[in-house]
């Protein structure tokens, strides 16, 4: 099963509905997606609601904590949305069953939290990010890897167009509680890669948003 788990919608700053996003998953192949728009579930939860037979919604959310983003991952929605501090953070994430990693940790252009991600508390790294450049990406994949993290792939798509850019490989299963254990038990193979058209139509609303301001 192919799974990508961070992506963004009109919820934050993404382009697309997130059923949209759903829809182009499935149509590509995945079969589990997390929709993390920024500091929030609510785009998750919407998928969720709406559903899309043959996909997997794992709850989730891109926080913008003190020294950098984290995604949070969830089997169920969570009470309440995610705290921005830290360590606050990481009580909330045990608190809720869930799990989190770092996301883009060594990125230049964004707030990745760095050395930060070598601790213990994350069972995995983003070390593949397909929005991000390849210099980020080759750090935060040998980071990951010598600190014995599961290493996960992910589009960080906010256009249809980049979903599944970056992807996972996972065993088969039929739930969120066993995709968040495969995660933290290492059982997820990163695919990693990048996509022209994602990215063209990735600058193109980059450039829109601009204007929108």
């Amino acid at each position: 099963m192919l799974a990508d788990f961070h992506m963004h919608t009109r919820v934050s700053d993404g382009i697309a509905h997130p059923l949209d996003m759903v829809r182009v998953a499935r149509a590509k192949g995945l079969g589990a997606i997390s929709i993390t728009d920024h500091n929030t579930f609510r785009g998750s939860i919407i998928a969720a609601k709406l559903g899309v037979e043959g996909v997997i919604i794992v709850y989730g959310s891109e926080v913008r904590t003190e020294f950098g983003d984290v995604v949070v991952l969830c089997s169920s929605p969570p009470e309440r949305e995610a705290p921005l501090n830290l360590f606050d953070l990481m009580d909330f994430v045990q608190a809720e069953a869930c799990t989190a990693f770092p996301a883009h940790p060594y990125d230049i252009r964004r707030l990745g939290i760095g050395p930060l991600s070598n601790l213990a508390v994350w069972p995995a790294v983003e070390g593949w990010n397909a929005a991000s450049d390849p210099i980020s990406n080759a750090i935060s994949w040998l980071s990951a890897r010598n600190s014995n993290k599961t290493i996960l792939a992910n589009s960080d798509a906010h256009v249809p167009q980049a979903v599944g850019a970056a992807r996972n490989f996972l065993p088969d299963t039929d739930s969120a509680d066993d995709v968040l254990e495969c995660i933290i038990k290492g059982c997820a193979e990163p695919l990693p890669g990048y996509s022209f058209i994602g990215i063209v139509h990735s600058i193109a609303w980059s450039l829109i948003r601009s204007f929108q301001r």
